[in-house]
């Protein structure tokens, strides 16, 4: 976990990820939601940055392993 903001009693937990590939990115929501499930929360921010030259700009929910993650690609 790389960020955790608690604004007006809720918490915010965000995983901040560089792009290398679909696969990373499956690694970096597993990451999370073992961090949600340790953590007990159900709804967690994965942040990647896409430094590449084919970069595509993405923003969507995912629900992975009984965790929604909102995935954004920058």
């Amino acid at each position: 976990m790389d960020i955790v903001v608690t604004y007006n009693r809720k918490i915010y937990n965000i995983e901040l990820k560089l792009w290398y590939g679909g696969k990373k990115q499956a690694e970096a929501c597993q990451q999370l939601a073992d961090y949600l499930s340790a953590k007990n929360v159900s709804i967690g921010y994965l942040l990647t940055f896409d430094f590449s030259k084919n970069k595509r700009d993405t923003k969507e929910w995912i629900e992975y392993n009984g965790k929604n993650i909102y995935s954004v690609i920058l």
